[in-house]
Order: structure tokens, then sequence, then C-alpha cells
């Protein structure tokens, strides 16, 4: 993961306004828990990039790591009002409307 950490934060200081690498970063430390950076990135690519449904739904993603359920909610809902044919997002979106419903119950 450093490794392609490091090749997102060369593309990023290249352009710094350049959804793709803050998307792609935002994921990789998401995938390490590193919550912060990974909202931090996603956020600015949402600013970069606001029609594009992945870094709605990675920003999803990352709220639901930080078991922030209303903001996972809101970022979802944002990815599949965008693309609503995503099916990952979707089924997210639907297993966390239910998680929701139930209070966290199975």
């Amino acid at each position: 993961h450093e490794e392609a950490r490091k090749n997102c934060d060369k593309a990023i200081e290249l352009s710094p306004r350049y959804s793709d690498p803050l998307r792609l970063r935002c994921r990789i430390n998401r995938k390490l828990k590193d919550y912060p950076a990974a909202l931090k990135d996603c956020d600015a690519a949402v600013e970069y990039a606001p029609w594009w449904d992945d870094v709605y739904y990675e920003r999803g993603l990352v709220h639901l790591g930080r078991k922030d359920l209303k903001k996972a909610l809101a970022a979802l809902e944002a990815a599949a009002r965008i693309n609503p044919r995503d099916k990952a997002a979707a089924e997210t979106l639907a297993n966390l409307r239910e998680l929701i419903r139930t209070g966290g119950k199975p």
C-alpha cells in the first residue's frame, strides 16, 4: 500500500486538482483505516469532481468505517443518484438502509 500511496502523492503533487489519484489515495487510506486522511482526500475529490459517483461511494465507505451512518447514507445516496446503475453502490446503500432500519441487529 505504501508504494501505491507514494505514487498517488506524486500524481497529486503534479496535478493537485485531478480527482482520480485523490480517490485512489482515499481508498488506500481507508483500507489502512486512516480515516482522517481518507476523508480529506475524498472531500477534495468531491470538490474537484462533483459529478463522479465513485468519489461519493468512497466517501460513504470512509464514513462507514468511522461508524458515521448518517454521513455514510448521504454519500451513498449521492453516488446512487449520480449513477443508479452502479451495483456495488446500490447494494452497499441497501445494506446500510437495512442496518439503520434494524438498529444494527442482524
